[in-house]
């Protein structure tokens, strides 16, 4: 993916296969709003690529709110924002594929207090599944999901309860773990963790300090 800076407006440019065995190539012209996130507005124009000769077909646009990834057939993006009082986690979808431009979102943390900023600190993805860590209150971070094209989110868990460093968490799934669990590094207190996540059972094995 490609940024251009232009003043309060940013350019991406993607390939994406937005439908199975397709190629889509996808441009998206944001507008920043730096006083208000939940204002910023991302155009997309996408359009399908034939996979022999790489010509484009007919254009097909669509806004969202987040910036934005593409997964199962929709423009999925997540971020935090303010416009319901406290600051929350948010995960923004729009489908691709139907002729629909109506932006949903689902709120997937559940701060109540207006003087904490919710932080999104960590992200992963088994199949349509995303699975996004978030900076609670007392430090606490917490792991929540959403199913791409789902009216709800999964249910909560915690990873950490002394979480200090910010930004130090990684999240990820690869082949050689099953298929509902997950990989985290993370740091507290100059420590560096690892440890299995199953995203199942939401529960979360005893860390491993990795030596320095």
């Amino acid at each position: 993916m490609q940024y251009l800076n232009l003043n309060h407006s940013q350019i991406s440019l993607s390939l994406f296969s937005i439908t199975s065995g397709n190629i889509y190539h996808v441009s998206g012209n944001l507008t920043l709003n730096p006083n208000n996130v939940s204002a910023n507005h991302w155009l997309l124009l996408y359009r399908q690529l034939n996979t022999t000769t790489l010509a484009g077909t007919q254009n097909n646009t669509a806004s969202i709110v987040a910036p934005q990834q593409t997964l199962n057939n929709y423009a999925v993006g997540v971020t935090v924002d303010n416009s319901t009082g406290a600051s929350n986690l948010w995960a923004y979808q729009i489908p691709l594929t139907s002729g629909t431009t109506t932006p949903g979102r689902l709120q997937l943390s559940n701060n109540t207090n207006i003087n904490f900023t919710v932080l999104l600190v960590g992200a992963a993805q088994i199949g349509n599944t995303v699975y996004v860590a978030y900076l609670a209150a007392n430090l606490t971070v917490n792991i929540t999901s959403f199913i791409v094209g789902a009216t709800a989110p999964g249910t909560s868990f915690t990873l950490s309860t002394t979480f200090d460093t910010l930004y130090s968490l990684c999240l990820t799934w690869g082949e050689a773990l099953g298929s509902s669990q997950l990989f985290a590094v993370w740091s507290e207190s100059g420590v560096l963790k690892d440890a299995v996540i199953d995203v199942s059972k939401r529960t979360v094995a005893t860390p491993t300090f990795v030596p320095g």
